[in-house]
């Protein structure tokens, strides 16, 4: 299952930082997984998503071009674990680069992500 968006147009415009020479980005899109394709193509990797500690730290910049390598890297080791499209895929993680490669992993991979707090309970 694939998160749909508009199907016409996705416009997902990124500010570009005052300093930057890069443009705004328009994507073109019907997926989640096709815009990231998008916003990873072409880009110098000063684009992506940035994450901070408890304390407001910047922790960890996870360029688009890197999430959309990781992601579909991680796409194939859950397809060759005998996953198949429409399983859901419990991903249990702190909001955190991980979980941001997991989520869109299934995206690829045509699976249902299904997001659970890490201190969930099983059993």
């Amino acid at each position: 299952m694939n998160w749909t968006l508009d199907p016409l147009k996705l416009q997902a415009l990124v500010p570009a930082d005052p300093g930057a020479d890069e443009p705004a980005i328009d994507i073109t899109a019907r997926t989640l997984h096709e815009a990231l394709d998008q916003s990873a193509r072409g880009q110098s990797g000063s684009r992506g998503l940035t994450f901070f500690d408890g304390r407001g730290r910047e922790s960890r910049f996870l360029a688009y071009r890197e999430l959309r390598s990781e992601a579909r890297r991680v796409a194939k080791q859950l397809l060759g674990l005998g996953a198949h499209a429409g399983d859901r895929i419990a991903v249990i993680a702190e909001t955190s680069p991980d979980f941001v490669v997991l989520f869109f992993a299934c995206q690829y991979a045509n699976l249902v992500p299904v997001p659970l707090t890490a201190n969930v309970t099983l059993g």
